[in-house]
Parts: C-alpha cells; sequence; structure tokens
C-alpha cells in the first residue's frame, strides 16, 4: 500500500510538470468580445505575448513566464529591450542627374509588427514659411508615396493611431526614405513594473481555466486555431 501510495505521488507530480510549459496562443472565451478581448501567446521556451484590447485602448506586452503552484506568472520586459517602440528612420540620398527635378520616396511600415501602413499623410513643406504645404499624397496599399521635392525642406507624416514625425530633408537631392512608424495613444505598452499573476487550474493542451481578478469566477481561455 505504501509503494501504491508513492507511485500515485510521483506520477501525480510529473503531471504536474508537464504543464509549466504551453504552446500557443490562448484567448478569453466568455461571450464578451464584442467589449473586450484578452490573449496570452505562450510559447514552449518559456517567453510569452500579451495583448489585451478594451474600450479604451490596447495593453501590449512580452516577457517570460512561469506556472508554478497554482499560479500562471507574468513577467514584462524591461523598457530597455522595446526596441520595436519608437519609430525608425532610414534614409538614403542620391545625387542628380543633369536638368533632374528632386524627389522623394516614402515607403512607411509598422515599427511593431512590419506590416505595411497605408493611406498614410506625408506632406512636404518649407519650414521657413508658416502653413507651406507645397504638396502632398498618401501612402498606397504597399505604404509607398512619391513626392517631387521642389522647394520643401521638412517633410511631415501623419496617421492616425502612430507618432506623427517631421523630418528634415535635402531638396538637391533624391531621397529614399524607409520608416517605421510607432504606434501611440490607443497603445499601452506593460513593462516589468506591470508584472500579472493568475490563479490558473485545469490546465490542458488547448484550454485552461484563469482567474483574472481576486473577486471574479474563473474564466477560460481557449487556444485559437489559425
Amino acid at each position: 500500500m505504501k509503494h501504491f501510495i508513492i507511485i500515485i505521488f510521483l506520477v501525480s507530480s510529473s503531471l504536474v510538470e508537464a504543464q509549466t510549459r504551453l504552446d500557443g496562443e490562448y484567448c478569453k472565451n466568455d461571450g464578451k468580445g464584442w467589449f473586450e478581448s484578452d490573449c496570452i501567446k505562450l510559447n514552449l521556451d518559456g517567453t510569452f505575448e500579451y495583448s489585451m484590447w478594451h474600450c479604451t485602448g490596447t495593453n501590449k506586452g512580452n516577457g517570460t513566464y512561469t506556472i508554478r503552484n497554482g499560479k500562471l506568472n507574468l513577467n514584462f520586459s524591461s523598457p530597455d529591450s522595446l526596441e520595436s517602440l519608437t519609430s525608425k528612420v532610414e534614409m538614403n540620398q542620391y545625387d542628380l542627374n543633369e536638368n533632374q527635378e528632386a524627389s522623394i520616396r516614402v515607403t512607411l511600415y509598422d515599427r511593431l509588427d512590419s506590416t505595411k501602413i497605408q493611406f498614410a499623410n506625408i506632406v512636404l513643406s518649407d519650414s521657413s514659411k508658416t502653413n507651406s504645404g507645397i504638396r502632398g499624397t498618401s501612402t498606397d496599399s504597399l505604404g509607398t508615396g512619391v513626392l517631387k521635392i521642389d522647394n520643401a525642406n521638412l517633410l511631415t507624416i501623419t496617421f492616425i493611431g502612430y507618432e506623427r514625425l517631421e523630418i528634415p530633408i535635402n531638396n538637391n537631392k533624391n531621397i529614399e526614405l524607409t520608416v517605421g512608424l510607432a504606434q501611440k495613444g490607443w497603445i499601452n505598452y506593460l513593462t516589468e513594473e506591470d508584472n500579472m499573476s493568475f490563479p490558473i487550474k485545469s490546465i490542458k493542451d488547448d484550454k485552461f481555466l484563469l482567474k483574472r481578478y481576486k473577486k471574479m469566477k474563473y474564466l477560460n481561455y481557449e487556444i485559437t486555431k489559425n
């Protein structure tokens, strides 16, 4: 009987240990997706990506996780490791051929997920004059827009939900500009000050129960199907 109890204990321990890592994106399934969504992508290497959308914006973050003693612990990355949160500008300039007019080609992408940004506004102006918009256009389906520079010395990029950029330019060069725009306003990026710990139970490969708040019941999280 004693040996039998020891065997049960060892088997139970191994089952608990087997659930310390999960693989997939698990989203809350409580029938209230119209109001908010809450998803955690858990990876076998112990890293995670977190995203919560609600009526006032979106919370996002990533880091490392543990499942221990009935708790899912999310440890968010420090700001120093979140390089993708700031806009990135890469500029190449080329000499003009004889009698050639200077032009600028702008390509925009999302700094976070690298998707092309279409319908963004790009405007050329003379910074020495007020309301001196010379010409402008919108980016196409490839995130690209092309303009003649003329006497402009400033390029302004704007799009809803993204950082506004003003970039000085040379008006006697052909310019190729690649810009990774950082999202702004609606998105709150979580850091190590926002670490979370939730009671978790009934863990399976495709779902688990998570208690988000102390006075609330456990909620069902299910793996998403691609």
